[in-house]
């Protein structure tokens, strides 16, 4: 497997990055001058082309605030494409679990004295993950940061 920039359309051949149209002039000249031993030039051409077949350009607009850029520049050391075409292979890269579109399950909790509210941790229905919660709110919508289940968080009077 050779060096591929997908960017430029080339490929990393003898320390050297040729395009499509640089192979196929080299495969020329072989051929011209009667050499037939070309095998590695074409492996280079169809792995190319197949990575070209293959690729997928996304044309986006990212905004993001100026703490946010300064930690994606400081990890990815590059100019912008490459910090996000790094940022996604490592999102791609991890097992995702696709978000659930229905309600997990409703959870519920005791009612605690308003002077004692604060944030709590509770136990996601899911994946057994802790999911952080504001108990201030009566009746809230949650989801796992985990695992993407979602429920309703209600509060249960204490009797």
């Amino acid at each position: 497997m050779r060096n591929i920039n997908l960017d430029d359309a080339t490929i990393e051949y003898e320390g050297k990055w040729l395009t499509i149209k640089d192979l196929t002039q080299e495969i020329q000249k072989k051929i011209d001058s009667g050499e037939m031993k070309f095998a590695e030039l074409a492996g280079a051409l169809e792995e190319l082309n197949q990575a070209l077949e293959n690729a997928q350009t996304l044309s986006i607009k990212l905004v993001l605030d100026k703490r946010d850029y300064e930690t994606l520049k400081a990890k990815g050391q590059a100019d912008d494409r490459t910090c996000l075409r790094k940022a996604i292979q490592a999102f791609i890269s991890k097992e995702v679990t696709p978000l659930k579109d229905e309600f997990a399950e409703t959870m519920v909790y005791n009612a605690i004295p308003k002077q004692l509210k604060k944030k709590v941790k509770i136990k996601c229905a899911g994946c057994g993950k802790p999911i952080p919660v504001d108990l201030d709110q009566e009746e809230s919508e949650i989801q796992c940061g985990h695992c993407g289940a979602r429920g309703l968080l209600k509060q249960r009077q204490m009797e």
